[in-house]
């Protein structure tokens, strides 16, 4: 009898990826043992074969695997996402971790989470006054870990399934939920007399409908007066630059006139308070001390002008509730959705559609109905 692990290449829906099959030689045939994604778990798990193998045992590999807790298990598992994903949602993927999950669920062992468990994690989540969105994140999160266990061979069931039951507001979108014009109307008459900072940002992504990240890390070297656009190059995470949300770096934008106007005074206001010609490395909205601004002092910000302007907040459910405001008079106006799907960066006409698909709808049904009334009249006897 031996003991071996073999590196293999695997195909599934994200790509390409490596795992380590621990294998058990035994009766003539190998017998598969584990699936890692690790190599390190693979040769601990091998190690206790042998040992077992040596004091001439039969091993038995599930019954002797010890089932780690949610807080071991999550630690490997973020050792594995760090390599794929974004900075940016390595660190809220963390911090979801730790604020919201570790907490209530990490001393338990993987085998003792239940779906009910989960779904009252959820729950309370959003009787506390949190989003529904956060919740999501949440199962999400919970779920993704458990599939990464279930792939290296620790459990064989899922606890996180059916999220609709436990997570409120995950219906289409009404048209409500966007700012009408009235209350953009008062929160930028409010803003502009008592946060002239934030005044800038919204009234930038209200006609621009770039993410608040990409307005306080944009530059001047990415407005073009002359073509009339805007390179999304940039993105503000944590006050350091990186690449915009979808990793994308050729992405222009179209600079509506009155857009280009506002940029222009700007421009000319830096260039009297600097005395000279502005670089193209400087900041378009630089903060007080000329580095970029902190995003979530702007949501605290953002809350207050709400309060003193008499409007709902909506920025907890909708992150850049200006560029949802961009995209709403866009459509409102008859814009063709490839073109609010190319304003807006979307990856796919599909996010588009799930996002807007109502006011999309909105607007199919108003014209049906023009057209009938035009129809009446004319033929009208």
């Amino acid at each position: 009898m031996g003991v071996k692990i073999k590196e293999r290449r695997v195909k599934r829906n994200t790509g390409e990826r490596t795992v380590y099959d621990v294998r058990v030689y035994f009766r003539g045939k190998y017998k598969h043992a584990g699936r890692f994604d690790l190599k390190t778990e693979a040769v601990k798990l091998k190690r206790a074969l042998d040992r077992e193998l040596a004091m001439g045992r039969v091993p038995q590999v599930h019954a002797k695997r010890i089932m780690p807790t949610l807080k071991e298990h999550a630690d490997k598992w973020l050792e594995i996402i760090k390599v794929s994903k974004k900075p940016s949602t390595y660190d809220n993927y963390r911090y979801t971790l730790g604020k919201h999950l570790l907490p209530v669920l990490g001393e338990k062992r993987l085998d003792e989470i239940e779906y009910h468990d989960v779904e009252m994690l959820c729950l309370n989540i959003q009787k506390n006054g949190l989003s529904p969105r956060t919740a999501k994140l949440v199962a999400d999160i919970l779920s993704s870990i458990f599939r990464h266990a279930k792939r290296s061979g620790i459990v064989k069931d899922i606890p996180v399934y059916d999220k609709s039951h436990f997570i409120k507001g995950r219906g289409n979108r009404k048209s409500e939920e966007f700012y009408t014009k009235e209350e953009g109307a008062h929160i930028f008459a409010t803003a502009k007399e008592h946060f002239p900072q934030l005044y800038q940002i919204v009234y930038t992504a209200s006609l621009s409908g770039m993410r608040t990240g990409e307005i306080t890390a944009l530059t001047w070297g990415q407005v073009n007066f002359f073509n009339n656009t805007i390179l999304v190059d940039r993105n503000n995470v944590k006050g350091e630059a990186r690449p915009p949300k979808n990793n994308r770096i050729d992405q222009k934008i179209r600079l509506f006139p009155s857009l280009r106007k506002y940029l222009k005074e700007i421009k000319r206001y830096q260039e009297q308070e600097k005395g000279g010609s502005v670089h193209p490395a400087d900041l378009v909205f630089p903060g007080c001390d000329g580095k970029m601004m902190n995003v979530r002092s702007l949501g605290y910000w953002f809350a207050k002008c709400c309060k003193l302007a008499g409007v709902r907040n909506i920025s907890r459910e909708y992150r850049n509730p200006f560029r949802h405001y961009h995209a709403t008079w866009l459509i409102s106006l008859g814009t063709a959705p490839e073109r609010v799907q190319r304003q807006l960066r979307h990856a796919s006409i599909k996010i588009t559609y799930d996002i807007y698909g109502h006011l999309f709808y909105d607007r199919e049904e108003e014209a049906w109905e023009h057209i009938d009334r035009q129809l009446t009249h004319e033929h009208k006897v």
